[in-house]
């Protein structure tokens, strides 16, 4: 096996020196041609002086660019197939590793790639794995999962489920994967506060963990102490406040909250506002005179729009 290996290896590397030496050759060989016709076109240049020292320097250099650029391909590795990819396309996974040089056979570590791709924002975890004696890469690559859309200072950025941005909405350039993204829920803090909206996005993670809300939600806005959800089709209630510290307060207000959404759905009744912010107890707030009207939705400052 190790014969064979090494016999490989020779047969690459001498394939190489040989392109080599060819491409060298051919060069010398335009470049005696054309300093043959030179002279003979000339009879002002007939002289035994040897050619000028600069001319052999410029043919050394010109050699050894091609010994180098001929190396550079003999050592380099070609990704052959990146799977696991949905929301990036190959040329932008290929583009990233390009930023870290490591497309040389001497650099055709497994640790060392999984780890510079996992400090993309989109990819959660890669793997990594060579063939023909470190000539071919194959990756493959577990994506994060967007979550929420956060939007703060006019611009909207997509968060993780680990509560972390991705990157600004705007900078997704796929049609395609722009409009599924623009379909995820929004998430608004009261006054831009981080640590607001780092309370809020674990009340919302601790609902989800629970069991998740009995409604497609339209945009979340958190308020200190509590959050306000807006859901997508306001058919039983046009909002929702809640407030959880824990998992086992969020289980329970979500059996509340399904319980109060299936007898408002059994008396085809709409319901203004529900109400779960105090442990132990609901309140339903109606649209007067039992009336559905049109409300606005609501933006991260707390106004209508």
């Amino acid at each position: 096996m190790r014969k064979s290996i090494l016999l490989c290896f020779l047969l690459l590397v001498v394939t190489g020196v040989l392109s080599v030496l060819d491409k060298a050759g051919s060069k010398l060989e335009r470049s005696s041609q054309t300093k043959h016709d030179d002279v003979e076109a000339s009879t002002l240049s007939l002289t035994d002086e040897p050619p000028p020292l600069g001319n052999e320097l410029s043919e050394v250099h010109q050699v050894l660019a091609i010994m180098e650029e001929a190396w550079r391909n003999l050592t380099h590795v070609e990704i052959e197939k990146v799977s696991g990819n949905y929301f990036l396309g190959d040329d932008e996974i290929l583009s990233f590793l390009s930023r870290a040089k490591l497309d040389s056979a001497w650099d055709a570590d497994p640790g060392s790639w999984s780890r510079f791709l996992r400090s993309h924002p989109w990819i959660k975890d890669a793997s990594v794995s060579f063939s023909i004696y470190l000539l071919r890469a194959q990756i493959e690559i577990t994506e994060i999962e967007p979550w929420l859309v956060w939007r703060s200072q006019e611009k909207s950025w997509l968060l993780s489920r680990k509560m972390e941005i991705v990157e600004s909405l705007d900078e997704v350039r796929d049609p395609e994967v722009v409009v599924e993204l623009s379909a995820l829920p929004r998430v608004s803090v009261i006054g831009e506060d981080k640590t607001l909206l780092r309370r809020g996005l674990e009340m919302i993670r601790d609902l989800e963990l629970a069991g998740r809300l009995p409604f497609d939600v339209f945009q979340y806005l958190v308020l200190p102490g509590e959050i306000a959800v807006e859901p997508l089709h306001p058919d039983t209630a046009s909002l929702v406040r809640l407030s959880v510290h824990d998992l086992d307060e969020a289980r329970t207000k979500l059996e509340q909250l399904r319980t109060v959404i299936q007898d408002l759905h059994s008396r085809s009744e709409i319901a203004r506002e529900i109400d779960l912010r105090v442990r132990g107890q609901v309140i339903v707030r109606r649209f007067d005179n039992d009336q559905r009207q049109s409300t606005p939705r609501i933006k991260g400052n707390g106004k209508a729009q």
